[in-house]
């Protein structure tokens, strides 16, 4: 229990000496101006587009989910569908080259949908 709680202790002492959630706040906030969907929120790192239904299973049962996430992946980026809505979670060390990436695959895969 000792190992853990110091373990724990030293992860958050990194987050606040890296500032990590000034970090993800600039990721999110690069990848949000990038993207063109009016439907767009964010908070911190994490981004979401709410894509149209579609035809089929309503809500996370819908195909949708797989293509979307077939198509990013074929785009080289790792989203997660949830039903009609696409999120980003980049990790904190995430470049803008690489927030730039996320959002222009976000922008097309809104237009597959």
């Amino acid at each position: 229990m000792k190992r853990g709680c110091a373990v724990a202790r030293a992860s958050l002492a990194l987050c606040l000496e890296e500032d990590v959630p000034a970090k993800l706040d600039h990721i999110g906030r690069r990848i949000e101006a990038g993207l063109g969907p009016p439907d767009v929120r964010r908070r911190g790192g994490i981004v979401a587009v709410d894509l149209p239904a579609g035809e089929g299973a309503p809500g996370y049962l819908s195909s949708l989910s797989l293509r979307l996430r077939a198509a990013a992946i074929e785009r080289g980026v790792l989203l997660r569908p949830l039903g009609n809505v696409l999120y980003a979670m980049p990790p904190a060390c995430t470049t803008d080259e690489q927030c730039d990436r996320i959002a222009a695959a976000m922008n097309a895969l809104a237009r597959l949908a």
